[in-house]
Order: C-alpha cells, then sequence, then structure tokens
C-alpha cells in the first residue's frame, strides 16, 4: 500500500501530521512523489483509490472511468484478434511445442472465443465486474464515513 490521506480539522494538527508521516517516511528510506502529492481544503474535492470525493458527494474519479473505457477498447481489440485468428483457422495448428502449464492454466485461463457473442459475452461480464466493484466500494466508503 502506498497512498496516505489526511484529514485534519485544523490547519496545525494537519501541519503536525505531515510532520509525523514525513519523519516515518525518512525513518523507511521512502519518499513522497512531488507530482503526486497535494495539500489543500477538503471543500475543493480530492480524488482517492479511484474515487473522488467534493461537495457534490462521492463518486468515481475521472481517471477510474477513462481507464475503464480503455481497457474495454483493449479487451475488445484482444478478443476480436483471437476471434479473426480462430476462424481464419491459426488456433490450434502451431507445431512449436509448448510444456502445459495447468496452474497458470487454472490462474489465468484464456477464454475461448468462436463467435462475435462470445466477445459481447465477456466484454459484459467485465463490465458487470467493474459496476460491482465501483458500486460496492462507494457503498463502503459512504458507510465509513457516513456520507450522505
Amino acid at each position: 500500500m502506498d497512498d496516505i490521506l489526511i484529514l485534519a480539522p485544523s490547519r496545525w494538527q494537519l501541519r503536525r501530521a505531515i510532520a509525523t508521516m514525513n519523519g516515518v517516511l525518512e525513518e523507511l528510506g521512502l519518499e513522497q512523489h512531488p507530482d503526486k502529492t497535494t495539500i489543500g481544503p477538503v471543500a475543493r474535492g480530492f480524488d482517492f483509490l479511484g474515487y473522488t470525493y467534493s461537495p457534490a458527494g462521492l463518486g468515481l474519479a475521472e481517471k477510474t472511468i477513462r481507464n475503464h473505457r480503455i481497457k474495454l477498447t483493449r479487451l475488445y481489440e484482444r478478443y476480436h484478434r483471437q476471434l479473426r485468428a480462430y476462424r481464419s483457422g491459426w488456433i490450434g495448428r502451431s507445431t512449436i511445442l509448448r510444456t502445459h502449464d495447468g496452474a497458470q492454466a487454472y490462474l489465468n485461463p484464456r477464454p475461448v472465443i468462436t463467435s462475435h457473442d462470445d466477445i459481447t459475452r465477456l466484454l459484459e461480464a467485465y463490465q458487470r465486474r467493474f459496476t460491482a466493484w465501483a458500486s460496492g466500494g462507494l457503498k463502503t466508503c459512504e458507510t465509513f464515513y457516513r456520507l450522505p
């Protein structure tokens, strides 16, 4: 874990917490990334761990949504390449001997794609997992921080 969020009711308590944190980081031989460190009032809003908090409430950060769209596009392109390979008959015709790693196949199975419906099904499954993660995180934050 390398993300830290410090909230304080006053500027002086915040300064004390930052000094303590900097001391601990120094003892560990770590330093803050200057481009990723911000200090400011909570009312201005902030992004943290894929979510954004603002006076309007809690939601998904724009960067999270953008990354999700990029990943969906990449998945579609990869699945479409697999479908083209299947249709052209290249899958299963390799003469290169490969060792089969059962554990790797179990932990990271490659989906078999034989039609565009398979692509649609896989992308919808990814979308459901993302939505479950996003809504679950929002509910957890709202409950933990007692947000409206």
